[in-house]
Order: C-alpha cells, then sequence, then structure tokens
C-alpha cells in the first residue's frame, strides 16, 4: 500500500472498508499530498503487521475527520514520522490510542478524542 493514493489531489472520498491490511507492513505515503480528501475513515484497518506509515496523510490539508480507531501502536513510536503533518487543524480525530493522541495533537493544532 505504499505510496497508494499519494498526491490524488482530487480525490475527496474514498471507501477502505473492503481493503484487508493484515498482512500489510508499509503504509508509507500512502494518502500523502490528498489534500481535498475530506474524511478518511481507516477503522477497518488492521496494524498488526505494520512497520512504517510515515507520511502516511502528511498534506491532506482538507481532511476535516480521520478514524483510526483500530490502530494500534505496538512500535508506533519508531513508525509514524510525519504521518499527520500538515493537516487541518479543524480536523476530528476518532482515535482509542493514547500514544496516537498524543503524536497527533504534536503534529495539529486542535483535534478531539472520540
Amino acid at each position: 500500500m505504499y505510496r497508494m493514493f499519494e498526491n490524488c489531489s482530487s480525490l475527496k472520498d474514498i471507501n477502505l472498508s473492503s481493503f484487508n491490511t493484515s498482512k500489510v507492513t508499509h503504509m508509507t505515503c500512502m494518502f500523502r499530498g490528498c489534500s481535498s480528501l475530506e474524511k478518511l475513515d481507516l477503522s477497518s484497518f488492521s496494524t498488526d503487521n505494520l512497520e512504517s506509515m510515515n507520511y502516511m496523510s502528511c498534506k491532506c490539508s482538507s481532511l476535516k475527520e480521520l478514524n483510526i480507531s483500530s490502530f494500534k501502536t505496538k512500535n508506533f513510536e519508531y513508525i509514524i514520522s510525519h504521518s499527520f503533518d500538515k493537516i487541518s487543524s479543524a480536523c476530528k480525530l476518532i482515535c482509542n490510542d493514547k500514544f496516537l493522541l498524543k503524536y497527533f495533537r504534536q503534529s495539529t493544532d486542535d483535534c478531539l478524542l472520540l
């Protein structure tokens, strides 16, 4: 899934609920530069084998909602670099992981844990 949708600047919405990510190891730059993307629901994603998601949603400047409620942070300190950089400060975060919430708040101005 490395760079799968990178720089798809016209992409506003995408349904990823049928994606099987259980064996995925790299999501680096997956949505990087998707500047029109407004909602990203990754709640169906498994992160159990994830080794890298650096810059995953970096430069998604129109993002209003990001759902990463299924993400678990086993070793995320090392694989999350710049994943949320340049996301809109009005973005609503849906998250169940305290580490991700802390990291997200460091990268953006005002997102919420729901």
